[in-house]
């Protein structure tokens, strides 16, 4: 019978694990196994070869199966290890197209929702609750697609040193301080991933040669986004307040696959404008190409620092928000600095 007051044991196991795994995936970069070299592509943001199953360390997580008590956490716990393995055989092998592994996303998140009764029902919408309530398909779509674009939105800002991590962090901080009082497992199963990822984190943000890979992000795009239906569907935070704090991935994706079909490009082929992307050329520009690696963590640090005040904004003033309006704000926020830092990139390009 497991039990949820070994938790101190708990997390020291997934610390002592996370370590191990990261000191055996250096080891093999220094043997230049599984390394990725510099690229001159206009995505490629490192200086150094790099290494991309970083990710591999985060499924110290796991180890939290044997600590809780609850049968959906360990159906979670699950998937996730599924979803993980198709972005890290494509770390490891580089062979599987991001078609392919859409199409594997698809039908894990889709028989994940079934086999966990997590479609949503209720998203603080009279007119959508109505529908979903009404319809168990629509309500299927709208959950897998809702979790399908989180976990690539995930993958879309691994992009420099420490940016998906970081936002990781700080959403999970950001639930702990909501549900801490209200869920004992929610909160042994949200720490369970805060640490792997800290510690990840300080490796990739400081060094910026260890990097989570797709295996890594969409590892903790499914998790987060599980994380997040169960908490809109056990009603411990407003789901408008949750799509607020998730705003930065799911209009990457978005609005990166209408900028690409607009430009009568392939929406699911990588091109180099990205708002990181884009910030950190900009800080190039400026620096003369001095120093990149430091360059590709302040690139996070400018994005962060605004998502943090973002978050605990929505933490602080929980009850006098009107998320709606929030939402769109963020999101055409978001929008305005993209145009305006993009019109700047490009009068200086050309």
């Amino acid at each position: 019978m497991r039990v949820i007051n070994t938790e101190k044991m708990s997390n020291l196991i997934i610390s002592c694990v996370t370590i191990c795994i990261l000191l055996l995936v250096n080891y093999l970069r220094n043997r230049q196994f599984f390394i990725e070299n510099t690229s001159n592509a206009s995505r490629k943001l490192h200086s150094n070869s790099v290494t991309r199953i970083g990710g591999v360390s985060l499924i110290g997580f796991s180890v939290v199966f044997f600590y809780t008590n609850s049968d959906l956490i360990d159906k979670v716990i699950l998937f996730s290890l599924i979803v993980f393995l198709i972005g890290f055989l494509e770390d490891i092998f580089n062979t599987i197209t991001s078609s392919i592994r859409l199409l594997l996303i698809f039908f894990v998140v889709n028989l994940f929702i079934f086999y966990t009764n997590l479609n949503l029902i209720e998203i603080d919408n009279s007119f959508m609750n109505f529908i979903l309530s009404q319809n168990y398909i629509f309500s299927l779509i709208f959950t897998s697609t809702s979790l399908i674009l989180l976990i690539n939105g995930f993958n879309f800002i691994d992009g420099v040193n420490g940016l998906m991590l970081g936002y990781t962090i700080i959403s999970v901080i950001s639930f702990l301080i909501l549900v801490q009082p209200l869920n004992t497992d929610l909160e042994i199963f949200l720490l369970s991933v805060l640490i792997p990822v800290s510690i990840l984190f300080l490796v990739n943000f400081i060094f910026g040669k260890i990097l989570s890979g797709d295996g890594g992000s969409y590892l903790l795009g499914f998790l987060i986004g599980s994380i997040c239906i169960i908490m809109a569907k056990d009603y411990y935070i407003n789901s408008f307040a949750i799509a607020c704090m998730l705003f930065y991935p799911i209009i990457e994706v978005v609005f990166t696959f209408l900028r690409r079909l607009l430009k009568k490009k392939n929406p699911i082929n990588p091109d180099g404008f990205h708002l990181h992307q884009i910030i950190f050329n900009l800080l190039v520009i400026k620096y003369n190409q001095k120093n990149i690696n430091i360059l590709n963590s302040a690139t996070s640090v400018i994005i962060l620092a605004f998502l943090v005040f973002t978050n605990f904004f929505i933490i602080f003033f929980y009850n006098q928000i009107n998320f709606a309006l929030l939402y769109l704000f963020l999101n055409s926020l978001y929008l305005i600095a993209y145009l305006f830092l993009f019109n700047i990139y490009t009068k200086i390009k050309n």
